[in-house]
């Protein structure tokens, strides 16, 4: 009916529903999906789990992440930003391209409906595994 259309027309604009119950009809959801390169989706998912909307990718090797409307296979559409791997730089994407010049970081906040700059993730900030740890194993069972 109308509000699965309402749905549809603020999935599309890269908006979360504000009905949830229609959004679990719709098999949309939000979470994670982290790939066998590392890098990381963080946003609305189908009902498999795979991107279907607005979120975060984040680019594992390079640091940099680009917020976007994306589908299952990560194809962008329609406006985004890129930010650096450091987050002091952001840039205008269109479409899965650069597109423009670089965006003043308030600007690139407005422009995504972002309250702060998404988090530094990359095979720098992720600690590295310590092994086996005998105190660890003992509280777990």
């Amino acid at each position: 009916g109308d509000s699965i259309k309402r749905f549809e027309a603020s999935r599309r604009s890269g908006l979360l529903a504000a009905d949830k119950n229609t959004a679990m009809a719709a098999g949309i959801y939000t979470g994670t999906y982290i790939y066998s390169t590392g890098d990381m989706f963080c946003g609305t998912l189908d009902i498999t789990g795979r991107p279907a909307g607005r979120g975060v990718l984040y680019y594992f090797m390079s640091g940099e992440c680009d917020v976007a409307v994306f589908d299952a296979v990560l194809t962008q559409t329609g406006e985004g930003v890129r930010y650096s791997k450091e987050r002091d730089a952001a840039y205008r994407i269109f479409n899965g391209q650069l597109d423009g010049g670089s965006l003043d970081l308030e600007d690139a906040l407005q422009i995504m409906n972002l309250q702060e700059t998404p988090a530094m993730r990359s095979a720098e900030t992720i600690p590295a595994g310590t092994g086996f740890d005998p105190a660890r194993h003992r509280q777990t069972k």
